[in-house]
């Protein structure tokens, strides 16, 4: 199967003159880049099975992005509308960023320059292939129910035709980008060789000083024997000067016991006389403070202490502010589920600042809600100043809509910016 004539039968005259509208290009330079697009998506992917992650993972983003041809049914119509033309570019940004990363940037300068359009166009018109190379590729696989053996024969058949038709310099662009990952893995390997060298020497040393290590030990044991003797010598001396010194303590805190006894008593035995405001001796007072203390101390009940006790206040209860909730809900379904008002997608499911789609599992079950509920529709907001919000909203769109929720039931809207980089969400 010759793919590049295929997707050419499917883009006639008229689906390029509606592109040529929507890109503001005349129909004959924009027919002969969107050649050029097709050509390069597929050298792409040839490369990324030679020298990437290979075949596997092609098939994984077929099937996963629900990639089976259909959207190859009616062109005309898709391209009429331009919303719909504009989230198929939104799909394939992420796709070429998935594949090629920056490189595709450079990929869409070269068609730009060889197809005579403007570099912006191109990068949309680049974009805009991508899902109708993958759509029929996936048309394929489905159809002849291939496994990866299969579809890499089927690419492997494009190779001569593609590097008939493809410019020099759009392959030098891959070759530069591919070149630059086989030297990274040279300079690991050759990492990893002196890595081992060292250990290797390493552990030549580590033999050779075995026989110096075993005398160390030994000397070692025999200053850890000599020490123990010395301090266990040491020790049975202290025990006996200990010894004779608790002796001498016990005589001394048994006198000690018996003058605190007589103090003790004679202090119970201090009377004190009831003080009246009315017959206080002012002269008294103030020649005799000590005395009054020791009256008055005398009068006092003993304080008993209770161990461990805790001290128990009674202070004036203070206001609590209501906790605040760090509940960070995981599914956009659930948000929409319990409230009417809009929900976000978290800016943390696209790669950086990108509209490329990081995370999608959120998604899968807001599809599988939309699809059984056919009378509900999905407001999505991110049209704003900003170009990637409104990337966003469309990259949102386009994965519901890959997952099989009708255009007719995603909407999207403006006025619910936000700065943190969401897209937000209401079901209607």
């Amino acid at each position: 199967m010759n793919i590049l004539s295929a997707l050419r039968d499917k883009i006639g005259p008229e689906q390029i003159k509606l592109l040529s509208g929507f890109l503001g290009e005349n129909e004959e330079s924009l027919a002969k880049s969107t050649d050029l697009s097709i050509t390069s998506m597929l050298q792409g992917l040839l490369r990324h099975i030679e020298q990437g992650p290979g075949i596997t993972d092609i098939m994984n983003v077929i099937r996963d992005g629900g990639h089976s041809g259909d959207i190859l049914d009616d062109l005309k119509g898709l391209f009429t509308n331009q919303d719909k033309t504009q989230l198929l570019v939104t799909i394939g940004n992420n796709i070429n960023n998935h594949f090629f990363g920056s490189t595709s940037s450079a990929v869409s300068d070269k068609v730009a320059e060889f197809g005579g359009i403007k570099k912006t166009s191109a990068a949309s018109l680049f974009s805009l292939c991508s899902p109708l190379v993958l759509g029929l590729i996936g048309k394929q696989v489905k159809s002849g129910n291939m496994n990866q053996t299969d579809l890499s024969n089927l690419l492997q058949d494009q190779k001569e035709i593609v590097k008939s038709q493809l410019p020099p310099a759009i392959n030098t662009v891959y070759d530069q980008k591919y070149s630059s990952s086989q030297s990274k893995v040279v300079v690991e390997k050759e990492t990893v060789e002196v890595v081992e060298k060292e250990e290797v020497i390493s552990k030549k040393v580590k033999s050779n000083s075995n026989t110096f290590g075993i005398f160390a030990w030994l000397l070692l044991a025999g200053l850890v024997l000599a020490a123990a003797y010395y301090s266990l010598r040491n020790r049975v001396a202290t025990d006996t000067t200990s010894l004779n010194s608790n002796t001498e303590m016990e005589s001394i805190a048994t006198d000690s016991s018996m003058v605190s006894q007589d103090e003790s008593d004679a202090f119970d035995n201090i009377q004190t006389t009831p003080s009246s405001s009315e017959n206080i001796d002012e002269s008294s007072v103030e020649s005799k403070p000590v005395e009054a203390t020791q009256a008055q101390k005398a009068t006092e009940p003993a304080f008993v202490a209770k161990p461990n006790a805790e001290v128990v206040r009674n202070e004036p209860a203070k206001a609590t502010e209501p906790a605040k909730s760090s509940k960070s809900y995981g599914n956009v379904l659930d948000q929409l589920g319990s409230s009417n008002s809009w929900a976000s997608f978290s800016a943390s499911n696209f790669k950086g600042r990108t509209a490329e789609l990081k995370s999608s599992n959120e998604l899968n079950s807001l599809a599988e809600f939309l699809k059984i509920n056919t009378n509900k529709s999905l407001q999505i907001s991110g049209v704003g100043k900003s170009r990637s919000q409104e990337d966003r909203a469309y990259a949102v769109r386009g994965k519901l809509y890959e997952l099989g929720v009708p255009l007719s039931q995603l909407q999207i809207i403006a006025g619910q910016t936000s700065s943190d980089g969401s897209v937000k969400m209401k079901i209607e």
